[in-house]
């Protein structure tokens, strides 16, 4: 009779065992189950934040592009320079003429130190507003578009020169 109820003991305890890997199956099942839900919803999340990066990125970009474009237009408003390129003819003797002008010694660095030192300072105002605009009175705006507006000023002033140059060379062939 002790045989029988420990026979029935165990086979109660292993139907009760039984039915709680059945019910520990199930949950597993279904925590895979939500596992994935999860996965492919962090996926979709990444994929997101990588387009709203590349987005945030473009804009960026953009608002760089534009303040360049702006500022270059208001320095294109405000500053005007005039310039005077000296030339001279030397005559002598039954000699043909010879045209000198000053503007072969101009070079791109000497123009742009003149810029720098002569025309640049003025500008401080403007980087000060643009660091403030930024939130940042580091002088980075200074940093970032001083050289660029140099360089653009620079290369402006230089074809000038090489126009005008180039005019006064063709004005004494048309004379002769």
């Amino acid at each position: 009779a002790a045989r029988a109820t420990a026979s029935t003991e165990s086979a109660d305890e292993l139907r009760r065992l039984e039915g709680e890997r059945q019910t520990l199956e199930d949950e597993l099942r279904r925590r895979d189950a939500d596992t994935a839900v999860l996965r492919e919803a962090l996926a979709a999340s990444m994929a997101s934040a990588e387009k709203a990066k590349a987005l945030h990125t473009g804009q960026l970009r953009s608002l760089e592009q534009l303040r360049a474009a702006k500022l270059s237009e208001a320095i294109n408003q405000k500053v005007e320079l005039h310039i005077s390129v000296p030339r001279v003819t030397l005559n002598y003797n039954n000699a043909p003429p010879l045209f000198i002008s000053v503007a072969s010694a101009l070079s791109d660095s000497r123009i742009r130190d003149f810029l720098s030192r002569e025309v640049f300072p003025v500008f401080e105002p403007m980087w000060v507003r643009l660091d403030r605009l930024d939130a940042a009175p580091d002088g980075s705006a200074k940093r970032a578009y001083s050289t660029k507006m140099l360089d653009k000023l620079t290369e402006a002033v230089k074809a000038f020169v090489k126009k005008s140059q180039q005019a006064d060379e063709m004005a004494p062939a048309a004379n002769a």
